[in-house]
C-alpha cells in the first residue's frame, strides 16, 4: 500500500507548540491522520470522537485496519506536563474516557526546541518521529537531542495469521494502565528499535492488546523486537564498510532485512515500512555529523535511518530505516 510523508517543514503544516497544559499535538494528529494539509491529504483514518471534559483535548481515532477489527487510537496533551503527550490504542471505545481491551500507553515528553517533527504512514498505520531542529547536522550533544524519538502505532504484518486485531503500539517509554490512572512526564529520547530491544526473558508493558488463546488484561507481556541483523557488536571498518558517506551507503547496500515483533515467544510479525539495510552506516559522517533521519535513496525508494545504539562513538552502526516512499 502506497505511504505518504509528512514533515512539519512542509507549506501549511501545523507545528507543535504548548503553553501550560495545552498543546497542538492534536491539531497535528488531525492534519496527519485525517484532514491532510497544503497539498498532502491525510491517511484516511477517521476522527471518532472528542472529551467533553473541560481542559481535556483527548481525541479517538481509528484506522482501517486489514484485520477484522480497526484499531481505536487515544491522543492527549498530558495533563501533567504540558510539553508532553500520551497516546494509548484500545479494543472498543464508548467515550474518550470509557474503553476496553486496552495497551500500555506511550509516554511522550518533546520539551526541546525547535520542535520537529515527520510522519510516514497509510490507512493501517503511523510512523512519527520528533526531534529536535537540526537532529541531521549535529555531533555533540546529550542523548534527548541527537536521537529521534520514534513512534509506531497502528497495523504490524500477521504473517498470514488470521487474528481479529492485529495491531500495536510501540514507543520509547510505555505505562501501564489507564490514561487517567498516572501522570508520567513522559520521556526524553529513544527510537523504536530500542524501547523493546530485549533478551526473551525480558517483559514490557502491553504493546498488542488480545491475541489468539491469549485474553485480555492489563498484565505485560514478553516482547522482542528483533532482525536478523540485529546484534552489532563493536565494528571496526574493513573493506570500505561500515561507511560513514550516505552516498557510499546508497550505493553500496544489497540488501533490505525486516523487523520483527515476537510476543510471548509464540507469535511474530512483522512491522510494516521498517528494515534493517546492510552493509551499515555508522550515525556519523567524515564531517563526525549525525544522519539520523537524513533522507537515504536506494533503488529509488527512500529511507530515514534512526538508531538502537546510543554510542556512535563506538562504531555501532544504525539498524532501523524508516521507509517513506513507494508500498509497504
Amino acid at each position: 500500500m502506497a505511504v505518504t510523508y509528512y514533515d512539519s517543514e512542509d507549506a501549511g503544516a501545523p507545528q507543535f507548540t504548548y503553553s501550560g497544559t495545552t498543546s497542538t499535538i492534536i491539531e497535528i494528529f488531525d492534519a496527519i491522520l485525517v484532514n491532510g494539509y497544503g497539498s498532502k491529504p491525510g491517511l484516511g483514518w477517521t476522527k471518532e470522537m472528542t472529551s467533553a471534559v473541560a481542559g481535556s483535548d483527548r481525541t479517538v481515532y481509528k484506522n482501517k485496519s486489514a484485520s477484522q477489527e480497526d484499531m481505536y487510537l487515544l491522543v492527549e496533551t498530558n495533563p501533567a506536563n504540558g510539553s508532553a503527550f500520551r497516546l494509548q490504542i484500545a479494543e472498543n471505545v464508548t467515550s474518550p474516557e470509557a474503553y476496553e481491551g486496552y495497551s500500555a500507553y506511550a509516554a511522550c515528553y518533546w520539551g526541546y526546541t525547535p520542535r520537529v517533527w515527520k510522519a510516514v504512514g497509510d490507512e493501517r498505520t503511523l510512523i512519527l518521529f520528533l526531534h529536535a531542529g537540526g537532529l541531521e547536522n549535529q555531533s555533540s550533544g546529550s542523548a534527548h537531542i541527537r536521537y529521534p524519538l520514534t513512534l509506531y502505532v497502528g497495523d504490524v504484518d500477521t504473517m498470514n495469521l488470521t487474528i481479529p486485531r492485529g495491531w500495536a503500539l510501540l514507543a520509547p517509554s510505555m505505562v501501564k494502565g489507564l490514561l487517567s490512572a498516572s501522570t508520567s512526564g513522559g520521556t526524553y529520547a529513544g527510537t523504536l528499535a530500542n524501547a523493546h530491544q530485549a533478551v526473551i526473558s525480558s517483559t514490557y508493558p502491553r504493546v498488542m492488546t488480545s491475541l489468539p488463546g491469549i485474553s485480555w488484561s492489563e498484565d505485560d507481556q514478553t516482547v522482542v523486537c528483533c532482525t536478523m541483523q540485529n546484534q552489532h557488536n563493536n565494528l571496526n571498518a574493513k573493506n570500505g564498510f561500515p561507511t560513514t558517506e550516505v552516498s557510499a551507503f546508497e550505493q553500496n547496500a544489497i540488501a533490505r532485512i525486516p523487523w520483527f515483533l515476537l510476543i510471548e515467544q509464540k507469535f511474530m510479525f512483522r512491522l510494516r515500512g521498517v528494515f534493517n539495510i546492510f552493509p551499515w552506516l555508522y550515525q556519523n559522517d567524515s564531517n563526525s555529523k549525525l544522519n539520523f533521519l537524513k533522507p537515504l535513496t536506494i533503488d529509488g525508494i527512500t529511507y530515514r535511518g534512526t538508531t538502537y545504539k546510543g554510542n556512535r562513538n563506538n562504531n555501532y552502526p544504525m539498524t532501523a530505516y524508516i521507509q517513506t516512499s513507494g508500498d509497504w
